[in-house]
């Protein structure tokens, strides 16, 4: 699959023209940019990204590594 490439600060890069990054660079920054992302955050998608909030509420360190496992686990090219 191929993505647009994005900065250390989550900008699109452009040199002529929009720049392009596919296969295990891509997979890494789409995951990167979701773990990053608050649920409902996305207009497009409400469901993307994670509850960060309620995350922090519980304070518990397994949790928060189990709800980041399961999210990347949810993109079907991670295996």
């Amino acid at each position: 699959m191929r993505t647009l490439k994005l900065d250390k600060n989550n900008n699109l890069t452009f040199s002529n023209d929009f720049q392009t990054i596919d296969s295990k660079e891509a997979i890494k920054q789409d995951i990167r940019t979701l773990l990053l992302m608050w649920v409902t955050e996305y207009p497009f998608n409400i469901n993307q990204g994670l509850n960060w909030y309620q995350l922090s509420q519980y304070n518990n360190k397994n949790d928060i590594i189990i709800a980041v496992k399961d999210r990347i686990l949810q993109d079907k090219r991670v295996l």
